[in-house]
């Protein structure tokens, strides 16, 4: 029985995920969060085959859940479901211990076979990603200005397009508000911007135009 949790806060799109888990796997278990601390008290006392997390969820890190999953829940595996653009977060993300991204717009059928692909132990990315990754393989320097961040330095930079504050996002990260300032103060000199308008709009240009 293969054992799933889904992590998003939206409660329409967990019972719409029931729905195909169901269908693949009819006898499947399948646990349900809406935030980060709901998860990791799940994760504390459960054991799962896959988690399906979105990584746009209120007053959550979902990076480090995902590194925490990675670290201590081996061989749990981690399939990003998210409206966020894949040319932003995917590489990260994989990096970061998922494996799997799959944007919220894809067909049913490639929902199912990302779920499937990641239940048998390999890695999913849609060809956009797959073909992104070889032609920057062929070039010396990242075309993608996000790509210079540093983990922490992205996860703000998430928070700050998201409209929290600096105190907010020194609280979701676990941080101090200054050190949440240096983080910002530090993205912005290596995105070469001055605001948070200017941060949204560079992240939808290389977000083929869509919000991040």
């Amino acid at each position: 029985m293969n054992r799933f949790l889904m992590v998003d806060d939206h409660e329409i799109v967990r019972n719409g995920l029931k729905v195909v888990i169901k269908e693949l796997y009819p006898s499947s278990y399948i646990a349900e969060a809406g935030n980060e601390a709901t998860a990791m008290s799940i994760l504390k006392h459960e054991s799962f085959d896959i988690v399906i997390l979105d990584i746009q969820l209120p007053d959550s890190d979902s990076f480090r859940l995902t590194e925490y999953i990675r670290k201590h829940l081996k061989p749990t595996r981690i399939l990003i479901y998210s409206m966020a653009q894949e040319s932003l977060y995917a590489r990260r993300m994989v990096r970061s211990g998922a494996s799997g991204y799959i944007f919220k717009g894809s067909s049913l059928l490639d929902l199912k076979t990302a779920i499937e692909t990641v239940l048998n132990g390999r890695v999913y990315l849609s060809r956009e990603i797959i073909e992104q990754l070889a032609s920057d393989a062929g070039q010396s320097v990242n075309k993608n200005p996000f790509e210079t961040l540093s983990a922490r330095e992205f996860e703000v930079a998430n928070l700050l397009m998201r409209e929290k504050s600096l105190t907010n996002i020194a609280g979701v990260l676990g941080i101090g508000i200054s050190t949440a300032a240096t983080h910002k103060s530090r993205l912005f000199e290596k995105l070469q911007i001055k605001s948070t308008s200017e941060l949204i709009k560079l992240a939808q240009l290389y977000g083929n135009g869509q919000w991040i």
